[in-house]
């Protein structure tokens, strides 16, 4: 038996300059990086990374030129709080997915969107979405301390 997907819709344009979103992909598990690699692009987003370290990410996230990022909150044992800071330095949103609850994240981070694992491609976009209706400015949070 196949089992075809139901198409989504596509992602709506973030900008008249920039109809296609560029988005980061911050997340260690190389099987859920690739199947958000191509949902993003079946959703019409240009797709930057994934970056599968913590040190990757950070030069990414510092230089890229990217519209909206979703972060894994722990890559291979470390914390991407690092990368959630240039992002709000840079005025870019993002969102977080993780497996572990927002109890146990630094509550500097508690306003900003997040997705628990496992998530469907629906609950993606309907999340990135969020990033698309907010304000473009982001708060500034204080430094994480690890």
């Amino acid at each position: 038996m196949i089992i075809m997907k139901k198409p989504l819709p596509a992602l709506t344009a973030w900008s008249p300059q920039r109809p296609r979103p560029a988005i980061l992909i911050v997340e260690d598990q190389i099987i859920i990086a690739t199947a958000m690699r191509d949902s993003l692009i079946e959703l019409g987003a240009d797709v930057v990374g994934p970056c599968l370290t913590l040190q990757i990410a950070l030069d990414v996230a510092a230089s890229a030129k990217i519209d909206a990022a979703v972060l894994d909150v722990w890559l291979n044992g470390e914390l991407s709080y690092p990368v959630a800071e240039i992002l709000v330095r840079r005025n870019i949103p993002f969102l977080f997915t993780s497996g572990v609850n927002v109890d146990r994240e630094p509550p500097q981070f508690h306003r900003f969107p997040r997705l628990l694992k496992p998530f469907s491609d629906a609950e993606l976009l309907s999340a990135l979405s969020t990033l698309w209706a907010a304000p473009r400015a982001v708060p500034p949070t204080p430094p994480f301390a690890a």
